[in-house]
């Protein structure tokens, strides 16, 4: 016996004022069962048809007391099942149909679809797929039956079509693990904009496969696909061996076919005579007898074959064929719960100006066979590892199709995902960025997809966009030795910019295209630049560097990455620079000039000074506080002067570490022998710069610098160029101090350097002959830059002086005596000058940065100290020679020094000092001035 069991439909009430009608009933295959009812809505002049399609849940106990219609017993339990119906199984059919026309309708249903007849109309509709917003698929199917009577239909497919499918794709699909915590919000996907879900954007721990990749040789399957473009065995250890054929002579295209041959995946998603049969195909599903005329509504093959759902392969196959790689990835990433990369995918089509019903992922995986589903006993099934490989694969086949316009959700996708092939995308990659790169307009088009529409000159650096992926899958599997050498074997000419020695084309690539290349390559990780460089090339067995032109070395050596330049760091481009460096100092002004500027070009060594000061940190917007120039209000050339170097040596202090000098130095001696200077955006000379530069390399770094400095080398080459200025603040020191004063005086008297040197650092050169050498006249005093530059070495040495221990530093590297540094300073300025009145002018530059006046002395005693040994006391014992009688220094100057150092041993000569020390100690408890008694002997 049969027993019927009530419905539970919803009221009328609840969806319409209209009377509910049921259309039709799912045949007996569908998973799950459902119903589909019928109601109108709108206003009686304008209605239209509403579908509602209900899926039978479970089986519930309802007492009669709620549904007194079902038995009419009271309080009786009844068994009923219950119905439910989701947001979006709703179909709206705008057709207007009279009351009484209702009882001619008819509905078929199938797995995921309905065929609807209404008053001579057919519509069909598909429930898989359907979004809250618009509702299920509707088109109406016009058939010719006007003159028909009744209408009748029968199914054509077999009796359960779908049992023996279905077991087959779990069994292949999927394995037994232990059950796992996964809530039903685990299975849901966020693909509708109006009711956000919660959603893991990473897979459950479970599920992931950690795919260990260990620091072996490289892949076999790249060694093959390398193999068919070349002719060289890469299983062979004599790199570095002479060649004994010629590349094979391919084109771009040539070579990115034999690559693809072994990327499987790609091959899957072709569009293949097998694949257009499998989705093209099509099989009778419905017969419909019309009065004397029969129709039959077909589906497709694919999706008869395979049931309940089809498989994730058919489906990517047949969008793809279709050219929506949207779609496609969309339920590939849907599938592998990528969330980060779906939302990534998403937001994409949300800012494009292409817009359409697809652009919406709602619905997508309805009808596919699910990858994570979960089972009701207490094992839970799990997709084997291959599976999701495949899925992984494909989805990157997909997004690499997709082009340009996808390529962010593809670096996004292969940074996270650990499931994919990574010699696959590897090679996949590679062969996309080929045909990116050929030259070939149509090739490099159909590879940047068809969405792709570049705004007037189109960036080279978008083309690019399967090279930044292909370096993401090398440093997100630690692959990326491997990944530099698939380029360098499929791109060899255009990672060194010459043409094809195949002798296919003379054309140079653009150079803006191979620096783009090498850019992207370099900036992609810390390590890339050292696998880069140790490159072999396939024709030359040179390694890479070697490899290149004198031109192209040029240009790749400066190549920036967020601010540094990564190429300037590593040994052989380094060693390179250096060399070409050295021989542009040593051609500079010489009869080999003549070609200089193409070893050495001026901008190149513009670029290198801001490269190596840019590895570095440094900045260069330094501003000099105002204390420090506002007292040299006697000269405001004088304020600018001093502002120069202060500015100029904070750029050298304001770095990370110490900046690689060995290349700054001699680039910054050339630019100066060139007259040029150093940055078209700095007010600083290009000697101030250069000053600094050596001034800072002369001193001990606590920084480590990551070169050892050559200070030997760099003096030579300061030397070769004649930059006795460089040379002196290099050596720093004694030395250092004593080049300064003899540069014044070449540069002025143009003596010789012996003479020079003789003036300034022997005492023994009398003041009679020094006089000779300068007749003073009554012309007006013109500070010169020479005059500056021994006021600089004043307050730098002397006028700067803080501490006792000051005048106790022989021998110590860089420290300088004040009272030598006095005497060399003021003999040097007695001589620069014919002018009577350069020494008062001297003088009360001296009183203000003294702050002598009349009625006070000066707070700066050690300063005075200095300068009263200086110009009050002799050179040696028993002369009577003083430096104040020969610049004709005026008496009460000299007296409120000695005034303003009074008590002070250091204002003595140390010989006196030695004696009063001993005098004292002979007559202890006698007080002695002494210094006033030396005082009147000097005569002053």
């Amino acid at each position: 016996r049969f027993q019927p069991i009530p419905i539970n439909l919803p009221q009328e009430d609840e969806v319409s004022s209209t009377r509910l009608l049921v259309l039709g009933v799912s045949k007996f295959y569908t998973q799950p069962p459902g119903i589909v009812l019928l109601h109108a809505e709108g206003t009686p002049s304008s209605k239209e048809i509403v579908l509602t399609y209900h899926t039978l849940k479970s089986f519930d106990f309802v007492p009669t007391s709620e549904h007194p219609e079902w038995s009419p017993k009271k309080d009786e339990i009844i068994l009923s099942v219950r119905t439910e119906k989701k947001l979006s199984h709703v179909a709206k059919i705008p057709h207007a149909i009279e009351e009484k026309s209702l009882s001619q309708a008819w509905c078929e249903i199938g797995q995921g679809w309905s065929l609807v007849h209404l008053e001579q109309r057919y519509y069909f509709v598909c429930w898989d797929g359907s979004t809250m917003s618009d509702g299920a698929f509707v088109t109406e199917m016009y058939l010719d039956d006007s003159d028909a009577g009744s209408q009748l239909s029968s199914d054509v497919l077999p009796l359960d079509p779908f049992e023996r499918i279905v077991s087959k794709h779990q069994e292949s699909l999927y394995e037994q693990i232990e059950s796992v915590d996964m809530s039903p919000v685990d299975l849901q996907l966020p693909f509708s904009y109006d009711v956000p879900i919660p959603f893991h954007s990473t897979q459950p721990t479970v599920l992931q496969s950690v795919r260990e990749e260990s620091e072996e040789e490289i892949d076999v399957r790249v060694l093959e696909a390398m193999e068919s473009i070349s002719n060289l065995s890469f299983r062979d250890s004599t790199i570095l061996s002479s060649p004994t054929k010629k590349r094979r002579s391919l084109t771009h295209m040539e070579r990115s076919t034999r690559l693809l041959e072994y990327v499987e995946s790609w091959g899957t998603l072709d569009d293949t005579a097998e694949n257009k049969a499998l989705f093209e195909g099509k099989i009778p599903a419905i017969l419909i007898s019309s009065g004397n005329r029969q129709f039959i509504l077909s589906l497709r093959r694919v999706f008869v074959n395979n049931g309940l759902a089809t498989p994730f392969r058919e489906i990517l196959c047949w969008l793809s064929n279709d050219e929506d790689y949207y779609t496609a990835a969309s339920i590939a990433l849907g599938l592998l719960r990528d969330g980060d990369s779906l939302r990534d995918l998403r937001r994409l089509n949300e800012t494009s100006e292409y817009q359409d019903v697809r652009t919406n992922l709602e619905g997508l995986l309805d009808g596919i066979v699910p990858l994570y589903p979960v089972s009701d006993s207490s094992k839970a099934l799990r997709p084997k590892q291959s599976v999701v490989t495949q899925v992984a694969d494909m989805t990157i086949g997909c997004l690499v199709r997709g082009g340009f316009s996808m390529s962010a959700t593809l670096q996004c996708f292969v940074k996270r995902d650990k499931n994919y092939d990574p010699v696959g995308a590897g090679l996949m990659l590679v062969a996309v960025l080929t045909r990116c790169i050929s030259g070939d307009r149509l090739v490099a088009q159909s590879a940047m997809g068809i969405n792709y529409q570049p705004e007037g000159d189109s960036d080279p650096t978008d083309y690019l966009w399967p090279l930044r992926a292909l370096l993401d899958i090398g440093i997100a599997r630690e692959r990326l030795g491997e990944v530099i050498v698939m380029i360098n074997i499929t791109l060899p000419d255009e990672l060194r910019r010459r043409a094809p020695l195949d002798g296919l084309s003379s054309q140079l690539p653009s150079l803006e295209l191979c620096r783009s290349v090498v850019k992207t390559i370099v900036g992609s990780s810390p390590e890339a630049p050292s696998y880069l460089l140790a490159l072999v090339d396939e024709e030359t067995r040179k390694h890479y560097w070697d490899s290149l032109t004198h031109d192209t070395r040029l240009s790749f050596s400066l190549i920036e990455d967020r601010g540094t330049f990564p190429l300037l760091n590593q040994v052989e481009v380094r060693k390179w620079v250096l060399n070409t460096l050295k021989t542009a100092v040593q051609d500079e002004g010489s009869a080999r000039a003549a070609n200089v500027y193409d070893v050495a070009p001026t901008s190149w060594l513009k670029n290198i000074c801001s490269a190596c000061l840019g590895n570095v940190g440094c900045s260069y917007d330094i501003d000099v506080t105002e204390d420090l120039i506002s007292s040299e209000s006697a000269d405001f050339a004088m304020k600018e002067y001093i502002g120069e170097i202060r500015r100029a040596r904070k750029i050298f202090e304001s770095v990370d570490r110490t900046p690689d000098f060995d290349l700054v130095i001699p680039a910054l001696l050339i630019l100066k022998t060139r007259q040029e200077v150093w940055r078209t955006d700095s007010d600083l000379s290009t000697q101030c710069v250069l000053d600094a530069a050596c001034y800072a390399a002369g001193r001990h770094d606590v920084m480590k610098p990551l070169f050892n400095f050559d200070g030997q080398m760099v003096m030579r080459q300061c030397a070769v160029s004649g930059n006795i200025s460089a040379g002196a603040f290099l050596v720093g020191g004694k030395n250092g101090f004593i080049l300064h004063c003899c540069k014044s005086l070449i540069d002025e008297l143009h003596m010789d350097m012996d003479q020079a040197e003789s003036i300034v650092a022997d005492d023994s050169t009398g003041f009679d002959q020094m006089q000779s050498m300068q007749v003073k006249t009554t012309n007006p005093f013109e500070i010169s830059e020479s005059h500056r530059r021994i006021l600089w070495m004043l307050i730098e040495n002397v006028l700067s002086v803080r501490t006792f221990g000051n005048f106790h530093q022989v021998g110590v590297r860089g420290k300088i005596d004040p009272v030598f540094a006095a005497k060399a300073c003021l003999k040097t300025w007695y001589l620069l000058s014919d002018s009577e009145e350069s020494t008062p002018w001297l003088v009360g530059w001296l009183r203000q940065r003294l702050a002598i006046s009349p009625n006070q002395v000066s707070p700066k005693r050690l300063a005075c100290s200095a300068l009263i040994r200086a110009l009050a006391w002799p050179s040696k014992a028993g002369s009577d020679q003083l430096l104040g009688n020969l610049m004709n220094m005026e008496s009460t100057f000299l007296i409120q020094l000695a005034q303003s150092c009074s008590g002070l041993v250091e204002a003595i000569p140390e010989r006196m000092a030695h004696e009063i020390i001993a005098k004292a100690d002979a007559k202890k408890g006698h007080n002695l001035d002494c210094f006033s008694v030396k005082l009147d002997q000097t005569g002053f």
